[in-house]
C-alpha cells in the first residue's frame, strides 16, 4: 500500500512538474505575451484537476484490464503502459490548445509541439514508477493523474 507520506510530496511534486512543464510550452510556442509564472500556474493547475476528473473512469478500466490480464506484475506495466501514455497523450494536447489556440493538432503535432508532448508524456509518467514500488497491489486502486 501506497503511504500517506508519499502521497503528501507526489500530489505537490506532480503539480511542480506540470506547470514546469506549461512554463516550458508557453515559452516554446505559446503567445509572447502569456509566458508568465501565473500564467504557467493557472494552466499547470487545470491539469492536475484534468488528471483528478481522469482518474476515476481510468482507474475503472485500468482494474477491468488488469482482470482480464489476470494479474500479476506484469500485468500491472502492461495495463499502465496500456491506458495511461494515450491518455496522457490527449491531455497534454488539451492543454497544448489552451497554450496556443490557432491551431489544435491533438492527434498530428509537429515540430516543437511534438516534442514538448512527448517530453510532457513521458515526464509525468516517470513519478508514478514511485507508487508501483509497493507491490502489485493492483495498479488502478491507485489513481494516478
Amino acid at each position: 500500500m501506497v503511504s500517506d507520506a508519499l502521497w503528501m510530496i507526489y500530489f505537490p511534486a506532480k503539480l511542480v512538474l506540470y506547470v514546469w512543464l506549461v512554463h516550458y510550452g508557453l515559452r516554446a510556442f505559446g503567445p509572447p505575451a502569456q509566458v508568465s509564472f501565473g500564467a504557467a500556474a493557472t494552466i499547470g493547475m487545470l491539469r492536475l484537476i484534468m488528471g483528478f476528473m481522469v482518474a476515476i473512469p481510468l482507474g475503472m478500466a485500468g482494474m477491468m484490464l488488469y482482470d482480464i490480464l489476470e494479474g500479476g506484475v506484469g500485468a500491472v506495466a502492461l495495463t499502465y503502459i496500456l491506458l495511461y501514455p494515450p491518455v496522457r497523450w490527449i491531455e497534454w494536447g488539451v492543454l497544448e490548445y489552451l497554450i496556443q489556440s490557432k491551431e489544435w493538432a491533438l492527434f498530428r503535432p509537429s515540430g516543437p509541439r511534438l516534442q514538448w508532448r512527448a517530453m510532457a508524456v513521458v515526464l509525468t509518467c516517470l513519478p508514478d514508477v514511485v507508487l508501483f514500488v509497493g507491490g502489485p497491489e493492483g495498479p488502478f486502486r491507485i489513481h494516478m493523474c
